[in-house]
Parts: C-alpha cells; sequence; structure tokens
C-alpha cells in the first residue's frame, strides 16, 4: 500500500495530513491495541487476535505517518523520509 500521507517538515514541528478513512482507520486500531493490553494486564497473557490486532496497528502508523524503511524487508527499522545514513544505504 502506497502511503497517501503528506508529511511537512518545519524548522521545529511536522504537520501530518491524511484521509478521514486512513484517520479513523488508526483510532479503530488504536482503541483494538488497548483491549489487547487492558487484557494483558488482566491475565498476563496475549491471544493471537490480540497480538494480530497490534501488528495491524504497527503496520499502519509506520505506513500512515510517512516514515521510510530502511531495507526492503518487514522487519526492517524505519525512519524519517531522507534521515538515511551512509552506513544504513549499504
Amino acid at each position: 500500500m502506497k502511503s497517501t500521507t503528506q508529511v511537512t517538515y518545519k524548522k521545529n514541528d511536522v504537520a501530518i495530513a491524511m484521509s478521514i478513512e486512513r484517520y479513523t482507520t488508526l483510532l479503530f486500531e488504536l482503541n483494538k491495541f488497548k483491549d489487547a493490553m487492558n487484557n494483558v494486564s488482566e491475565t498476563f497473557d496475549f491471544s493471537l487476535e490480540d497480538i494480530r490486532n497490534m501488528d495491524s496497528l504497527r503496520y499502519s502508523l509506520l505506513h500512515s505517518l510517512g516514515y521510510e524503511s530502511l531495507g526492503k524487508y518487514q522487519h526492517n527499522d524505519y525512519t524519517l523520509p531522507g534521515q538515511m545514513s551512509e552506513k544504513e544505504e549499504s
């Protein structure tokens, strides 16, 4: 999924613009994350559904906020656009 988020960097601020649909999806996934964390605090255990919901939130946040992957694989770290060092690029 190509990010449709527009990120504008200023000296000390960042402005993020996204569709209301993406914004609503983030809220929905954040609420699912809240439920998972409440479940963990009560039972000290994660269900597979909780883990899936947390992974969904992770994916949406990474792709909705305009971050760039440091590599071509899903497990690579992310960084601000244009912030890759020469060491990370090789």
